[in-house]
Formats: structure tokens, C-alpha cells, sequence
């Protein structure tokens, strides 16, 4: 019994002493893999290069170049602000950028990235860059819709960092250069009337772009025209009271479009807000249903439009084809009776005041036996 317990213990020690061995051996070699697989100065990831980034309104986008994919299976994001000494792990990308939504505007933020293998094992971080996201703003005109002028005024606004812009018509930016940043810019649009579109690029101290171009846009319109005016009287001879019905059409809303009607009634308003005797609302058509104020008398009125567009454009004035003519009422005269007696045949004379009105033509007389003469009495 005692050999056969002597020789159980001689093979537990053998057996506890591979494991210690194969222990030891393997400590050697992931120490020596290690050695050789430092997160820093090892010869098989090499640290990213041209880490950029380009900014916009509350985030930050990164981008880098490796010498060879070869061996990296994933990219570590690393991150500090201001107030950190050491940046610490951010998140991770199967390629070559990463979108970094969990940031401030106005804030300062620095950004490290490095290679990760299948294994594990990191390679050199990237050099550091500074990165401050903002919001960036071209406003033109003071943010008008409309222009009558090609040459407009930019506001621009961006980070304080700031220190160059791009600004162009398209967002391609053909033929844009870089210059100095200003707050204010004098700027050419594109020709002829239409939408037209102003973009711009900013970057700053570090290099950093804003990733998306910010964007602006105005209609420019430079003239105005008065395609047809015209009233419904077709000749007729109006009275106050009734209703004359003018059309003005200038091909485009929000305008402002009035008429005269003779020497006597100016700038009278007409509408495109679907109201007032307007058919369809902004649709640059004008119109109004006019009713003749009391006292108002003319004989062959032209009707004469004037229209200013929605950017300032005075079109030239045009006139209706008819002639609105409008006619009061004779005024009344006083009757005078007198009866001439003592004669085999009575006679009735009659006599009254003289008509004032200024296109008086001749008297009419009415009489009937009974009372209630009028115009059908003989």
C-alpha cells in the first residue's frame, strides 16, 4: 500500500508539473506576443495618418488613411475635451470614418484613432487634432425672399476658430476659392430671374471643414409687367350705386396693384386674396368689384393700371381698351304755375328755374289729369 500511494503522488507531481511548465511557457509567449503587439510602436499596425474631420451644427465627422488594410479589423475612436488630460476610448468603425454625434458646438474636443487586429491587439494611435463642431449660416438680404438686384449682401456666420470660407452659386463650388473669412460679403448671383442658390465652405485654425456646405437661397426678379387690364361696362352708361368690375392681370402674386379711373379716382386698390370680387387667390390676377360712390360723374374715363411686384419692380402703366362713363341724375328745377284769366280760352303758363347741371341738354315736360305725373304721363 505504501509503494502504490508513493507512486499516485509521483504522478500527481508529474502531472502538476507539466501544467506549471506549459503555465510557464505559455506566460513566455504571450509575453513575447505581446512584445511584439505593443498598442504602441509595433511593426505590423501602424498608426492612422491624415486624421481630418469635418464639422457641422452638433457634430463631428473623422476621417483617416491607413499605409495597408491588411490585418486591421476595426478602428478604435478615441476622444478628450478641454478639461481632460488623457483621451479617453470613444467608439469604434469598421471603416475608414466615424461620426461623432455626442458633441457641443462651441466646445473644444480633440480626437485620436488606431488600428485594431482580428486578435486584439492595437497599433499606434493617430496624431491628436482639435476639433470645435458650430453651427455655420449664410443669410442673404437679410433673409428677404425676393430681389430685384443680381448683387446682394451675405451674413455669414460661423465659429469664432474660423479663419477661411468658400462661397459659390452651385454646390459643386466650380471655380471657388478659398479667402479670408468676413462676416459680411458683398455677392453676385447668377443671372436672369428665378431661385437662385448661395453655398458655402468654412474652416479653421486646424484645417477642419464643415461637412455639410451651408446653404441659402432668394428669388431674384428684376422686372415687372402689367400683361392686360379691363372693366366689364362694355360702353354702358353707369350710375352710382351700380358695380364695375376691373381685372388686372401681372402674372405673378404678392404684388400691389391699383387704378385710376378718369381725373377723378386714384389709386384704387385691386386684390388677389380671393376676396373683395377676386376669383382665385395669388394666381396674379387682381381684381376688384367697384361700386360707384355717390356724386361721381364722367364721360369716356380711361382706366389706366399701375402694378409694383413683390421685389420692387414698377411695371410700366397700361391702360383698359373702353371708357367707363358714369351719369347722375338731372338735377331737379322748381316749377312756377301761373293762370291766365279773363279770356274765352283759360291758359296755363309755366315757367321754372334753369338747370345747373353741366351737361344739360333740353327740358322735358310731363302731364297727366290725375296725380303722380311721371315720365310716361303726356
Amino acid at each position: 500500500m505504501l509503494i502504490g500511494t508513493q507512486i499516485q503522488l509521483f504522478s500527481k507531481f508529474v502531472f502538476f508539473s507539466i501544467i506549471a511548465i506549459s503555465l510557464m511557457l505559455f506566460s513566455v509567449c504571450e509575453k513575447r506576443h505581446a512584445e511584439l503587439m505593443t498598442p504602441f510602436g509595433n511593426a505590423f499596425l501602424g498608426a492612422p495618418q491624415n486624421l481630418n474631420a469635418t464639422t457641422g451644427d452638433n457634430l463631428v465627422t473623422l476621417t483617416w488613411t491607413v499605409t495597408s488594410d491588411s490585418g486591421v479589423a476595426v478602428y478604435f475612436i478615441y476622444r478628450r475635451d478641454s478639461m481632460q488630460q488623457q483621451p479617453s476610448f470613444l467608439d469604434s468603425s469598421a471603416t475608414k470614418e466615424y461620426t461623432d454625434e455626442n458633441v457641443v458646438n462651441g466646445n473644444l474636443y480633440f480626437y485620436q484613432v488606431s488600428a485594431v487586429d482580428s486578435a486584439g491587439y492595437e497599433g499606434e494611435r493617430s496624431a491628436e487634432i482639435r476639433v470645435r463642431p458650430s453651427v455655420y449660416d449664410i443669410i442673404i438680404e437679410d433673409g428677404k425672399k425676393y430681389t430685384n438686384n443680381q448683387t446682394v449682401t451675405l451674413k455669414l456666420t460661423a465659429d469664432l476658430n474660423t479663419h477661411y470660407m468658400m462661397i459659390a452659386n452651385d454646390s459643386t463650388f466650380t471655380d471657388a476659392a478659398w479667402e479670408v473669412f468676413a462676416p459680411v460679403k458683398s455677392w453676385t448671383l447668377t443671372p436672369n430671374d428665378g431661385e437662385k442658390h448661395v453655398y458655402g465652405k468654412f474652416r479653421d485654425s486646424e484645417g477642419n471643414i464643415n461637412r455639410y456646405p451651408a446653404h441659402s437661397k432668394i428669388e431674384l426678379d428684376t422686372r415687372a409687367s402689367i400683361d392686360s387690364i379691363s372693366e366689364n361696362t362694355a360702353g354702358a352708361v353707369m350710375a352710382p350705386g351700380q358695380v364695375i368690375h376691373f381685372k388686372l392681370d401681372a402674372g405673378e402674386p404678392n404684388g400691389k396693384a391699383t387704378i385710376d379711373i378718369g381725373n377723378q379716382k386714384f389709386n384704387i386698390r385691386l386684390y388677389d386674396d380671393g376676396d373683395n370680387g377676386d376669383a382665385v387667390a395669388l394666381d396674379g390676377i387682381y381684381e376688384l368689384d367697384y361700386t360707384i360712390p355717390s356724386g361721381m360723374e364722367m364721360m369716356n374715363g380711361i382706366v389706366t393700371g399701375h402694378f409694383t411686384d413683390r421685389a420692387g419692380n414698377v411695371a410700366d402703366d397700361v391702360t383698359a381698351p373702353g371708357r367707363v362713363s358714369i351719369q347722375l341724375d338731372p338735377g331737379a328745377v322748381t316749377l312756377f304755375l301761373s293762370v291766365q284769366s279773363g279770356s274765352s280760352t283759360p291758359a296755363i303758363e309755366l315757367y321754372w328755374s334753369e338747370s345747373d347741371d353741366p351737361d344739360f341738354a333740353s327740358y322735358r315736360l310731363f302731364r297727366s289729369a290725375t296725380a303722380g305725373v311721371d315720365t310716361s304721363s303726356k
